[in-house]
């Protein structure tokens, strides 16, 4: 059974509405819990509101994964398995067969606090954000494996002193391949995830290369912050 964390009255309702943070101001009193330990959210009622991931260090001080009023006596492996393959499958459902690099897991977005992970070919490239996600990086990594991707790297943006975070870059599985060359939209682009930006590329532009590519035809078009070229390729 997981320890509890309070809502102060009347600071409920934001969970109630599925907003998965708890702000420090909005518990009944703090704990002493561990940093990553899963908590069971509950109202001042004692009213079960969902579970998630506690970080004594932050201002949100509890991000949630799962909105229930149901308890729950433990969330094993195949829970959060589950959940990557669920990510999954809405990429493959939404992501053609010309784009071969995409973010598969977008925290918050996919009900998985603290944890991005973005695809380039064959491989997974992640970054851990919070602690609860970090202690929960052998099942991520073997979720991952079991879609496919067997090289897998952490690239963090550096040490993360609020959730005591310091994973240096480097593959947890498979091998280094620093010059990939990926698909997006049928158009190729070099990728290095060690030294490029966020994971390696702005995956979430994708969708406004496009748009600029129509609006550019035909066009002479000053690309002024080009990075890697990816509006220019699409020009």
């Amino acid at each position: 059974m997981y320890r509890q964390i309070k809502i102060k009255k009347g600071r409920e309702r934001s969970l109630i509405n599925r907003h998965p943070w708890v702000f420090s101001g909005a518990l009944a009193e703090f704990p002493d819990y561990g940093n990553g330990e899963i908590v069971e959210a509950v109202s001042s009622r004692n009213e079960i509101l969902g579970y998630g991931f506690f970080s004594p260090g932050s201002q949100i001080v509890c991000r949630l994964f799962e909105f229930t009023n149901v308890r729950v006596e433990h969330y094993g492996s195949g829970y959060f398995n589950e959940k990557i393959k669920r990510a999954a499958a809405l990429r493959k459902r939404i992501i053609g067969a010309d784009t071969d690099c995409y973010r598969l897991i977008n925290a918050e977005g996919d009900f998985f606090p603290g944890l991005i992970a973005d695809i380039y070919c064959d491989i997974a490239v992640l970054q851990i954000l919070v602690k609860g996600a970090e202690l929960l990086l052998d099942v991520i990594a073997e979720s991952l494996e079991g879609l496919g991707f067997k090289n897998i790297c952490i690239k963090n943006p550096g040490f993360n002193e609020i959730e005591k975070i310091d994973i240096p870059y480097g593959f947890i599985r498979g091998e280094s391949n620093s010059q990939l060359q990926v698909k997006e939209n049928g158009l190729k682009f070099i990728v290095d995830p060690e030294s490029g930006q966020k994971t390696g590329f702005f995956l979430d532009q994708r969708d406004n290369r496009e748009l600029v590519k129509n609006f550019s035809a035909g066009r002479r078009v000053l690309n002024a912050f080009c990075y890697t070229g990816g509006f220019s390729v699409y020009g």
